[in-house]
């Protein structure tokens, strides 16, 4: 689960829809996306169009994390990101143009790509298979089925050649090298010793909130329900303590972050709940771009706001001691928390949230003057006497 602000640019038209699906991103721009060669055949400095995407959902361009967003592969393909059925996957064209071929079939999302040596297979992170993790796989550039490099229960990503970085509940991220079978830390040093690992926990999936819903539904609040009607959730309750004790020994709190729940709170006697809410990345365009989110909207309160409704409905849990924390995009949704369901949240921690949209949607801030007259046209007009005259 990835913390903060949602990976977008800004749409040159916030006011245009697509017809039957999610609506056009307000944080992206309507750029065609399109693959051209250049210098082939016409010779240097020219260049044509090899392939263009089909008008619709995915027409955008959606970005993976790589060195280049076009790949250049042995036997003359070239590899590059597209989500035209509404996941982020890799597809290939040959250079002088035909149809692209996908590489990365299914309901999951690549996020970071890599060519090594050779450029005859493409080695990429995706959630294929494991949807709250990322682990590494390959597939040849010219197709084939992918092959898994990683599994388990903790994360991989960022390859490059046969290196990456790999993290999981209890070590924090630190480089790798891939083995011919299985792999090795590069400097297991990197972690020092006095790192807490025994105190740190691996958060509850199973069952908990896990529930889908259609992407453009609204949230309905029914403690009977277990109203929270997120993608994911992952909670955590107290260590050494009886659940039914659990709740009542201090403030619970409500994690907005989508970072792995924090050991230090369930330690101390917190039950934690980390909230994956929609707009998230992972889980396709319909979620991301979810109907009325951002600024639009903000529908992704309604995930938080129903995990909250969950939360009180919990036997061990106090529903006078509820409080939600976050950073970055979740301290725009904690302040959000706060202000529409005081009565819910009792308390909050908003760290270097974001909250201008005017500064994300590119609208520009009034100039001083017009912002000093706005301010003092209504004093003027409070005065006994005043006369509105403009």
């Amino acid at each position: 689960m990835v913390a903060g602000w949602p990976q977008h640019r800004l749409h040159s038209n916030p006011e245009q829809w697509t017809a039957g699906r999610s609506p056009a991103s307000p944080f992206r721009r309507a750029v065609v996306h399109r693959v051209a060669s250049v210098g082939v055949p016409s010779g240097p400095g020219t260049g044509r169009e090899l392939w263009r995407a089909s008008p619709g959902p995915g027409s955008a361009f959606r970005e993976v994390t790589a060195r280049n967003q076009l790949l250049w592969a042995d036997g003359g393909r070239i590899v590059f990101p597209w989500e035209g059925d509404g996941w982020t996957h890799l597809y290939s064209i040959p250079a002088d143009g035909g149809k692209p071929t996908l590489l990365t079939p299914g309901a999951f999302e690549v996020e970071d790509v890599d060519l090594p040596a050779g450029n005859r297979e493409v080695v990429f992170s995706s959630n294929q298979g494991d949807t709250d993790r990322r682990h590494l796989w390959k597939v040849a550039a010219g197709g084939g089925t992918p092959v898994a490099l990683t599994s388990g229960t903790g994360i991989e990503w960022s390859p490059a050649a046969n290196a990456f970085l790999r993290s999981d509940a209890q070590h924090p991220a630190h480089p790798a090298i891939r083995l011919d079978t299985g792999f090795r830390d590069l400097d297991p040093a990197a972690i020092p010793s006095d790192f807490p690992l025994p105190h740190m926990v691996a958060p509850a999936t199973g069952g908990l909130l896990r529930r889908r819903r259609p992407p453009h539904s609204r949230t309905t609040f029914s403690a009977a329900q277990q109203a929270a009607q997120t993608r994911a959730g992952h909670g955590l309750l107290p260590r050494r303590i009886a659940p039914t004790d659990a709740g009542r020994l201090a403030l619970h709190v409500l994690l907005l972050q989508r970072l792995h729940a924090q050991p230090v709170p369930r330690n101390c006697g917190y039950v934690v709940l980390s909230v994956n809410y929609r707009s998230g990345t992972g889980y396709g365009l319909d979620f991301r771009e979810a109907l009325n989110y951002g600024a639009s909207g903000g529908s992704e309160y309604n995930d938080v706001q129903g995990a909250g409704v969950y939360l009180r409905s919990r036997a061990d849990v106090d529903p006078a001691r509820i409080g939600a924390w976050g950073g970055s995009y979740g301290g725009y949704l904690t302040a959000m928390a706060l202000a529409r369901a005081s009565d819910l949240f009792r308390a909050g921690v908003d760290f270097h949230g974001v909250h201008n949209w005017a500064t994300e949607l590119g609208i520009p801030p009034p100039s001083p003057t017009i912002a000093w007259r706005s301010k003092l046209r209504p004093w003027r007009l409070s005065r006994p006497g005043a006369r509105r005259c403009c």
